[in-house]
């Protein structure tokens, strides 16, 4: 779990010199903008961001840079490339904020695919709460809610293949996915790991800091069936919650699906190691890839940090998420699961 940190995928859109008009420029970046998704369980609207093959030039902007990360380079609102796109919804993980994710939405978008992405509210950048962060069910309607808005928004609707949607999750964000695909959380199960003797996932800290109380939290809303029928092919990269499905989801679920680990786990990740030394969650599955990436560690996801990153991290006390020894194999990392990914999900 990534805990709060201010700067930790903190959105911001840096804009540069205008220079529109070039409509016989070389489209050389995905096109970028913001989408307002409105969510009946959601108080406001939640805040989403939506990458796209881009059609024409306009204004480049730099989605998700600030002090600690560098971001990702975008044409701001350029016109969508004509004919139908297959669509993604991306979720990010706990603490995270989806523009932090640009490095991978901008990449899958150059090779053909509209990307959505929503900020999770209450398990986001600088709203990060241990309680609300187990609501999952309500992040699994967040994306339910996101997929209703471009399915409907008069823009972007006439270029989505609605035959091709998928989806991809990181961290929290992965069990999200994995929930969207048809696996059943089980909160009983997830109590006992974080609760009982022995070796627990380093993430249990983050709900014990937050003095969660597992027997408040309801199974009829933990446990109930999330699953999207939309969604055709799903992804997750190191997902939570792994050793916390319930057993009949996992014999039931007939659905492709790619699980991604970052590096060989240890003992106190197998909260995120779906692998064989861990939950074996990929090889219980009927219809499953599993990769490991080494050398990667789970924070390999992250984007690229700046020059200041790590010092200002350091003063945060999150230091781990740009540590040298990573931030060197970062790039190598992302290219890697941007092939992998696009293979699976079948992309330009």
């Amino acid at each position: 779990m990534l805990k709060i940190l201010k700067y930790t995928l903190a959105a911001s859109l840096l804009v540069g010199p205008v220079h529109v008009g070039a409509a016989l420029a070389k489209v050389d970046l995905p096109g970028f903008d913001r989408l307002a998704v409105s969510a009946a369980h959601r108080p406001g609207l939640v805040a989403g961001s939506i990458w796209y093959p881009a059609g024409q030039v306009t204004y480049k902007t730099q989605v998700g840079r600030n002090a600690v990360f560098t971001g990702a380079p975008a044409y701001l609102a350029p016109e969508i490339a004509k004919g139908r796109h297959p669509l993604i919804v991306l979720s990010h993980g706990s603490g995270g904020n989806i523009d932090g994710l640009s490095w991978l939405a901008g990449a899958l978008a150059q090779n053909g695919a509209i990307v959505l992405g929503v900020n999770h509210p209450g398990s986001t950048g600088g709203d990060s709460s241990p309680r609300r962060s187990l609501r999952m069910w309500e992040r699994a309607w967040d994306v339910s809610a996101a997929l209703d808005t471009v399915l409907a928004d008069p823009n972007f609707a006439p270029h989505i293949d609605p035959e091709r949607v998928n989806s991809i999750g990181f961290s929290m964000g992965g069990a999200t996915a994995l929930q969207l695909a048809g696996l059943r959380g089980d909160i009983a199960a997830f109590k006992a790991h974080c609760t009982g003797a022995g070796v627990r996932h380093s993430g249990c800290a983050y709900f014990a800091a937050g003095g969660v109380n597992f027997d408040n939290i309801s199974a009829e809303d933990f446990n109930q069936d999330l699953r999207e029928p939309r969604i055709s092919r799903t992804v997750g990269v190191d997902p939570g919650l792994a050793m916390a499905y319930t057993d009949a989801s996992i014999a039931a679920l007939d659905h492709p699906m790619l699980l991604i680990a970052l590096g060989h786990k240890g003992p106190d990740e197998i909260g995120i190691d779906a692998g064989p030394d861990g939950s074996n969650l990929s090889g219980q599955l009927k219809d499953v890839q599993f990769h490991e990436l080494t050398p990667a560690s789970h924070f390999s996801f992250l984007g690229m940090c700046t020059k200041d990153g790590l010092e200002i991290l350091k003063a945060e006390g999150e230091e781990q998420l740009c540590q040298p020894e990573d931030t060197a194999i970062r790039t190598s990392v992302h290219q890697k699961v941007i092939v992998l990914i696009s293979e699976f999900l079948r992309l330009n």
